[in-house]
């Protein structure tokens, strides 16, 4: 549980800062002085959405703050310590606000953060019992790995993390979705097997991963209409809604072979697009992460993040299939040096040993947080 309210700190703590470009020289005074008189100069739908946004914000962290404060103490002492816990994080994120460029400190936001850290709190405690049946942990499963694997897909769904929501930023991206220009299956298919591989995920975490659960994990393909340098497209879409209705159909005992052959198909198939060879190859580079440290900080985050869920999951569904995690992990790395050795020949591709190499350190990352015993368990994710 305490790894889950890091999670949630880490990311207050991103999105409060981001773009963390601090400037401490250029203050404009005492931070504590400009939080105090930090008030909104008047009322509107903007201010609404910022204190409904800054409530939903903090109730998970007041949430899992209760739980991990209950495990010895009173009730009454884990409300209050989950509140004044809450309450020093926003404090603390909006005195540092003051000295990043582009964001203003507020009281407000301390209030509501508050606010919701309280009614995360309140919501723990009334359903205390149900919760921790729900995070009650099975014996063997590689439930570390999953948590690693969540937290990667995370960042490539929903990196930078920071909102950007108002009626004409929605509607530009609504119309850039509808803007049909074809559906791409290879994209589809990516993104159901994608899907796929973080229900397993989501499975080995809880007591059970049906599809009304996956289905709400699903809600962060739309939230991307209002996060900053996110373009939602169909293929993403379809891609969500053929996963759901694959994990509803297929028997849960055959859903690790299942994510392990549609994650496979899906690499293979991004790896040899656009599926036509070039008669002069290309150069192959040898410098890792090469072609994406040219790419924009938010671009080469995301392909990363991404890149590193595929081929983690790929090795993480072949060890719930039994196969150790040094054999599937190198099976993957040598699939990857195949083909990016044939993407010298592909048009509009950058051939390199980034791939492998993220392969192989995913193997070992994984491998150093998972548990040496467990295979029948890992087949039961």
């Amino acid at each position: 549980m305490r790894r889950f309210l890091l999670l949630i700190v880490a990311i207050v703590a991103y999105g409060s800062l981001y773009p963390w470009n601090f400037e401490f020289t250029s203050a404009a005074g005492n931070p504590i002085r400009i939080l105090l008189h930090g008030w909104p100069g008047e009322w509107n739908r903007y201010v609404l959405r910022d204190i409904i946004l800054n409530v939903m914000v903090y109730v998970p962290l007041g949430l899992l703050a209760v739980l991990v404060f209950r495990r010895r103490r009173s009730r009454a002492f884990a409300v209050a310590a989950a509140i004044a816990f809450g309450f020093l994080l926003s404090v603390t994120m909006e005195l540092l606000q003051v000295y990043v460029p582009g964001r203003d400190s507020s009281l407000l936001d301390v209030l509501t953060n508050t606010l919701g850290a309280a009614a995360g709190a309140s919501f723990a405690i009334y359903f205390e019992g149900g919760i921790r049946g729900l995070m009650r942990r099975r014996d063997g499963q590689f439930r570390a790995a999953a948590t690693l694997l969540l937290l990667v897909w995370a960042v490539s769904e929903l990196y930078p993390l920071f909102p950007e929501i108002g009626r004409s930023h929605v509607r530009q991206e609504l119309a850039l979705l509808f803007r049909f220009r074809g559906l791409s299956l290879v994209e589809t298919w990516a993104n159901a097997a994608e899907w796929f591989a973080a229900g397993l995920a989501l499975d080995a975490l809880f007591a059970r991963m049906r599809t009304f659960g996956l289905a709400i994990a699903m809600m962060c393909v739309p939230a991307q209409l209002v996060i900053t340098s996110r373009t939602l497209t169909l293929a993403e879409i379809a891609g969500a809604l053929l996963a759901l209705g694959l994990w509803h159909f297929v028997a849960r005992e055959s859903r690790a072979r299942w994510c392990a052959w549609m994650l496979g198909s899906a690499i293979l198939l991004r790896q040899f697009q656009p599926f036509y060879f070039l008669a002069i190859p290309q150069p192959f580079s040898w410098i890792p992460f090469a072609a994406t440290l040219e790419s924009t900080r938010e671009a080469a985050t995301a392909i990363i993040a991404r890149k590193a869920f595929d081929y983690g999951a790929l090795i993480w569904a072949l060890r719930c299939n039994g196969e150790p995690f040094v054999r599937a992990g190198l099976a993957v790395a040598a699939v990857l040096a195949v083909t990016e050795a044939i993407q010298t020949y592909l048009p509009g591709r950058s051939p390199e040993i980034t791939d492998p190499l993220l392969a192989l350190l995913m193997m070992v990352v994984l491998r150093g947080i998972s548990p040496a015993t467990g295979k029948r368990a890992g087949r039961d994710a």
